[in-house]
């Protein structure tokens, strides 16, 4: 245990930034009677067949020109549907993502950055050093977000991530998935056990 009246402190500071894109998925299947049977000496029962049947997704993001209604596909292509769905809206987020704003200042943020005597980002004292004081901004919108020592500005890297979340992936939609990823060989595959 650690001693008493310690602190605990987050550094990865970046990792609570705000993601700018994330995706909301979930299959639906029927179930149909399976005509195979188990090879002898098997224990394996087939009883039936999981066919997938409709894919739902919703893209939530801050870009406002990006938000997108809630999106759906019925029939038995709904896999191939939604793989080709991700890399169209992949396409999108990408394109605002590298458009990359210059930094925009107002009266009130300049204010704000001559005042500020504190990194808002871990909070400690700014220096007097030439060049430890920046406006820190995003690189998406270009609106300042506050006063930073340099360092803890360049640890607030971009995400160039989407993450994707399933009811259930692990265990049942991801199966339906790599079934289907056969269909585009040109997409380069890299699988992460787990994380992001």
């Amino acid at each position: 245990m650690p001693p008493e009246m310690s602190t605990l402190k987050f550094k990865n500071v970046r990792y609570q930034q705000r993601i700018p894109f994330i995706i909301y998925a979930d299959f639906e299947c029927l179930t149909i009677p399976h005509d195979s049977t188990a090879p002898p000496g098997s224990n394996t029962t087939f009883y039936d067949k999981h066919v997938p049947c409709s894919i739902g997704l919703k893209l939530v993001t801050t870009f406002p020109e990006l938000e997108l209604e809630y999106d759906h596909h019925t029939g038995p292509d709904c896999v191939v549907w939604f793989l080709k769905r991700l890399l169209q809206i992949e396409m999108a987020c990408i394109t605002l993502l590298f458009d990359e704003k210059r930094l925009i200042m107002t009266t009130d943020d300049t204010d704000d950055f001559k005042r500020s005597i504190d990194c808002y980002i871990c909070r400690k004292p700014l220096t007097n050093k030439p060049g430890d004081k920046v406006r820190d901004h995003d690189h998406i919108t270009g609106k300042y977000r506050g006063a930073a020592h340099r360092m803890c500005n360049i640890r607030l890297r971009k995400t160039y991530k989407i993450p994707v979340f399933f009811h259930n992936l692990r265990n049942y939609d991801m199966h339906l998935i790599v079934t289907s990823l056969s269909k585009f060989p040109q997409i380069e595959i890299s699988v992460i056990g787990q994380g992001m």
